[in-house]
């Protein structure tokens, strides 16, 4: 498993979403759905109200949460790598969710290592270090940053 300890679950949840980007990336999987999700899970970094953050993610075209993919999400996913997306969307959603009030488990951990071995799967790696994921709250975008401060179209 990744060592991520050092992470608050927050920052969990963005790695994760990271992880979506970066599969969707390498299949060039794109579509409003999944940038909504992304966006979602990625402003959790700043969210006071976790009840309402919760209940907007639920309310998501794709939440996560084992519901079945969006029809129209659904043509556009290759065949071969449809399952592995459904999964790693379920595991990286339930990063922020299983210990969101305050219990204090190993879960998210084996949700990110999930998420992780299912882009390992698909010869996507991801750094410890590198860029992340920051939200624009004006546009309701995200888009890819740095550590260091240096931004990436």
């Amino acid at each position: 498993m990744y060592e991520l300890k050092n992470l608050s679950i927050r920052e969990l949840q963005m790695y994760g979403a990271k992880c979506i980007h970066l599969f969707c990336a390498k299949y060039e999987i794109k579509h409003k759905f999944i940038d909504k999700l992304i966006y979602h899970l990625v402003s959790i970094i700043s969210e006071e109200n976790l009840p309402k953050w919760e209940k907007e993610g639920s309310l998501l075209e794709l939440s996560g949460r084992g519901d079945p993919l969006p029809e129209d999400l659904n043509k556009i996913i290759q065949v071969d790598i449809k399952n592995d997306f459904y999964n790693l969307v379920d595991n990286v959603v339930e990063i922020g969710i299983v210990d969101m009030y305050g219990a204090n488990t190993d879960f998210p951990y084996k949700f990110l290592n999930n998420a992780i071995k299912i882009l390992e799967k698909h010869n996507i790696f991801m750094p410890i270090f590198g860029s992340l994921l920051c939200i624009s709250d004006q546009n309701r975008e995200y888009r890819e940053v740095s550590v260091n401060g240096v931004y990436h179209q």
